[in-house]
Formats: structure tokens, sequence, C-alpha cells
């Protein structure tokens, strides 16, 4: 195979695969994400029960809700309509959640 043919044959493969790409896209089989959809509701800590260590917590609430669906803890938002994510951990672990009927 002289260069001519390999440097052809590379051209063309350029091409091929840029071409299905565009393709893919421009028939929806391609999945672009959009802010939504890695929404950042808030940063949360967690504040332990030391005993002899004073806390302290705001007395404002949160502009958050958290229930409890399927076993997991999910945060909606009270200020934004729609606004719902899944809980989770540096790691991207969900956390879980028990509901024994008492509030």
């Amino acid at each position: 195979m002289k260069l001519n043919h390999q440097a052809q044959l590379l051209a063309v493969a350029i091409v091929t695969l840029i071409a299905t790409v565009f393709v893919l896209d421009y028939y929806g089989y391609l999945r672009h994400s959009n802010e939504s959809d890695a929404m950042y509701m808030a940063e949360f800590s967690l504040i332990a029960n030391v005993p002899g260590q004073d806390q302290y917590v705001s007395h404002i609430p949160a502009k958050k809700r958290a229930r409890c669906i399927d076993h997991y803890l999910v945060l909606e938002s009270t200020e934004t309509a729609g606004a719902v994510g899944l809980l989770v951990d540096r790691k991207q672990r969900p956390v879980r959640c028990e509901f024994n009927g008492e509030l």
C-alpha cells in the first residue's frame, strides 16, 4: 500500500466518523445533558450529637423539604416548582431512609 492510499484511507475514516456523529445527533440518538440534569441544589453538613458540646443552628428553616420515597431520601425545593433531587453522599451513593409512620 502506498503512502497516498494510507492518507486517503485515514481521511475517509475520519470523515466517516464525523458524519456518523452528526447523523446520530440529527436523529436524536445522542443525548446532550443540560443544566437541569445536573442540578446542584445545596450543600449540607451533618451536626453530630456529641454530649457536652454546644450545637448552634439557625432559627430560620432551610428552603428545602425532605421526603422518603421508595426508601431513599429525596429533597425538593420550596422555592422552585419541580426542583426535586435525590440526596447522595460525596461518592454519589443515595442516602436511604426508613419511614415508620410516625412524625
